[in-house]
């Protein structure tokens, strides 16, 4: 039995070995397609390898944009395919954009999902999700596509905060000014006391 094995691993050696040598992958740029495109594809012998987020603006993470309370902020992000198919003994690889992928946002506090939200890829390959906070706090968001849910990759997560909402400058604190107006009636009543 192992003589069998040892002879079909030097035939693999030899055989196979040369055709992965000589094999190559070949990148080529793709155009945007839609999901049912890509399933097409798939009929035809295309095998998806990832259909994932891949780009983001405006990340919660970034302190310059993190949300705040009662205020509604949005961030976007962008969805592309990797497809690929053996052909004669070579690898063909195509990428580009994916328009109307599902593309699901999922939001946490203390690791509890407080809300979940569902949109699609417009025809820019662009999702872009709105969202209003009640209060402030540390959140992790999960934001992920439909391709990706079903086979069970995580997608893109971060941490962030949710700042609460601004002081307005020209608002004073109550009372401050009964300070200074007890403080000047004070004065005032002193000086006319000493000048009698």
């Amino acid at each position: 039995m192992r003589r069998e094995i040892g002879i079909i691993l030097v035939i693999a050696m030899f055989v196979i070995a040369p055709m992965v040598v000589d094999a190559k992958i070949y990148n080529i740029k793709g155009e945007d397609l839609t999901r049912d495109e890509i399933t097409e594809r798939e009929l035809e012998g295309w095998e998806i390898v990832d259909l994932r987020v891949s780009q983001m603006w405006g990340g919660w993470h970034i302190p310059d944009v993190s949300p705040t309370v009662a205020e509604p902020s949005t961030f976007s992000v962008s969805v592309v395919y990797i497809i690929i198919k053996d052909q004669e003994g070579d690898t063909l690889s195509i990428s580009g954009g994916c328009i109307g992928e599902p593309v699901y946002l999922d939001i946490y506090k203390d690791n509890v999902q407080v809300e979940g939200y569902t949109t699609w890829t417009d025809s820019e390959c662009n999702a872009t999700f709105t969202v209003t906070f009640s209060e402030p706090g540390q959140y992790t968001y999960a934001v992920y596509t439909e391709w990706g849910k079903l086979n069970g990759r995580s997608g893109y997560s971060d941490v962030f905060y949710v700042k609460p909402p601004p002081t307005p400058e020209n608002e004073s604190v109550p009372g401050f000014e009964v300070i200074f107006t007890i403080a000047g009636l004070l004065a005032v009543a002193y000086l006319l006391r000493r000048k009698k």
